[in-house]
Order: structure tokens, then C-alpha cells, then sequence
């Protein structure tokens, strides 16, 4: 807490050496080594509890903390193969397949991270992070956008004042050319995330689709004010061409 990582190890290093036999400080060693960005350590420090843990849940736990590790580390297909061990152990868990088509996703491997992500709903029909992304997911895959919009419906059920599920419900009523719908939407989302580019982008988008090309324009500057990343602002250049 007080940002000192390396200390927080080292504590806890000693504990763990003084009783080997407690599992629980390893488990909190990984943690702390995780955090201090030792990821190779973390790594090792959780490996060396895999055959020391027989109860599937505790198991698939810690294929889960190390597939994070491998994330943070940057090594997104570890991370996948280590995810997918831990829905072995765990094979009813909707956070692990959520997790799992995000990384999918990663890789855009999109035919696989839809399956993940249905079978997450599958398991938990009210997951609301695996009901938003599959109704995004679908709506930019040239996917039934009814279909869309009904799982995109029931995210905002269960988080009605999320940007992101917000979001993605106004992306899909654009796409169905409910632009009234799409332009209240986006509306009320710069409001809530004024400096979040996305949500200006989109609404500049239902605007120019409404024929409103002065405050499309300037919904297109207010993005760019916010310095959005390079495949982001060359989309939002591209609209401001097609405004004039």
C-alpha cells in the first residue's frame, strides 16, 4: 500500500521460508511477486504448488494466477494455455470462459472467444461482462444484430449505468439505423465520460447519420482532444473527410 512491492516480497519470502508447509503464504508469495511486476518469479512460485494441491477449484485457481502473470507479462498465448488448464479443473466456471474469449479476442481468434463466451452465458445467463462483449463481438462480425441487441439488453439490465454496456447498446442501435435511439445514447455518454474518445466518436457518428454535420464535426474534435490511439484517430480523421 505504501508502494514499496519489493519489501512486500521480501516479507513475505521470509514468513514463507520459516513454513514451508503453509500453502497459503506461497499462494500470497505469487501475489506479491505479481504485483511487484516479478512475473517469471510469480510464475515459478505458483508452479512450484502444483503438486501440492489436489481440490480441482484450488487447482484451477492457480492456473488462473498464472495465466495472469503470463498476461501482464505480455505472453498472451501462456496465458491462454494456462486458462484453459484451469477450466479443466473448473469446467462450470463463467469467469474462467469470460476470460478466456477476452484472450481469444486478443488474438482475433473470434469464431473461438464467441464460443467462450456463450458458454459463459451458458453457465450464468445474467454474466453481465460476457453478455456486453458477445453483443459487441456479434454486432462488429457482421453478426444478427437482433441477437445483438438482445444480450446488449440484458447487460444494461444488470449494469444500467455502465459506460462500457452503454456503449455498446447505442454501437448497436447505429448499426440497426435507430439513430434517435443511438444519438440519446451517446448523448448521455459524453456527458457521464467526457474525456473518453470512444463514446465522442460514436456520437459523432450518429450525429453525421442524422445529417447533423456541425456538431458531428465538433464531437470528432472533442475525440481527438482526448488523444485516442493511432487506429482510433485515423477513423476519426476518416469521418471528419466523409463531414467536409
Amino acid at each position: 500500500m505504501e508502494g514499496q512491492p519489493d519489501k512486500s516480497v521480501q516479507i513475505i519470502q521470509e514468513e514463507a521460508n520459516k513454513h514451508p508447509n503453509r500453502l497459503d503464504l506461497i499462494r500470497e508469495l505469487g501475489n506479491a511477486e505479481g504485483a511487484a511486476a516479478q512475473y517469471d518469479k510469480a510464475v515459478a512460485t505458483f508452479q512450484s504448488l502444483q503438486g501440492r494441491l489436489t481440490d480441482p477449484r484450488s487447482l484451477a485457481d492457480l492456473w488462473t494466477r498464472i495465466g495472469e502473470a503470463y498476461l501482464h507479462k505480455g505472453d498472451t498465448q501462456q496465458a491462454i494455455n494456462s486458462l484453459e488448464k484451469a477450466r479443466q479443473q473448473d469446467i462450470n466456471n463463467p469467469n474462467i470462459d469470460t476470460n478466456l474469449a477476452m484472450l481469444y479476442e486478443m488474438q482475433n481468434k473470434m469464431d473461438v472467444a464467441r464460443k467462450y463466451y456463450e458458454l459463459a452465458i451458458k453457465i450464468d445467463p445474467n454474466n453481465p461482462l460476457a453478455l456486453n462483449n458477445l453483443a459487441y463481438l456479434i454486432s462488429e462480425s457482421n453478426g444478427d444484430l437482433d441477437v445483438a441487441l438482445t444480450y446488449a439488453t440484458r447487460a444494461k439490465q444488470r449494469l444500467p449505468q455502465h459506460p462500457e454496456v452503454n456503449d455498446t447498446l447505442g454501437w448497436i442501435y447505429l448499426k440497426k439505423n435507430l439513430t434517435d435511439n443511438a444519438l440519446d445514447t451517446f448523448r448521455n455518454l459524453v456527458v457521464q465520460a467526457p474525456q473518453t474518445a470512444t463514446y465522442h466518436y460514436h456520437y459523432a457518428m450518429a450525429l453525421m447519420q442524422k445529417g447533423d454535420r456541425e456538431h458531428a464535426r465538433k464531437e470528432c474534435q472533442a475525440a481527438l482532444a482526448d488523444k485516442p490511439d493511432k487506429i482510433q484517430t485515423q477513423q476519426i480523421q476518416g469521418l471528419l473527410g466523409r463531414i467536409g
